[in-house]
């Protein structure tokens, strides 16, 4: 788990943001804090949202494997809903890596 934090974010200040942080890293999985600098609480939709978007990668790519494998049905030119989200159009690569991490067939922890 990543915990990302502002260091202007009035509505979930560090200490609190900290204290979750503290309470999360006994879990057995990765616990991590990061604190942007000159950042409010709408640190993801604010100007400079790709730096924090940039940090939430990092942290992704530090646990995922580089070369996925195709799910079965994924592959683009496959008709058919499987590959489909919700609304008919294509699963994106971050959504099929997602559903390979949650359908246990990814075999890494995130």
């Amino acid at each position: 788990m990543l915990i990302i934090s502002a260091d202007s974010d009035h509505t979930v200040p560090w200490a609190i943001a900290n204290a979750a942080y503290r309470k999360e890293k006994r879990n057995q999985g990765v616990t991590e804090i990061v604190k942007m600098p000159s950042r409010g609480h709408a640190l993801t939709i604010d100007a400079g949202w790709r730096e924090v978007a940039e940090k939430a990668l990092e942290f992704v790519k530090r646990f995922t494997q580089p070369d996925l494998a195709p799910v079965q049905g994924m592959a683009s030119g496959r008709s058919g809903s499987a590959g489909r989200g919700a609304r008919g159009d294509a699963l994106g690569s971050s959504q099929q890596e997602g559903l390979l991490r949650t359908s246990g067939r990814y075999g890494g922890a995130v």
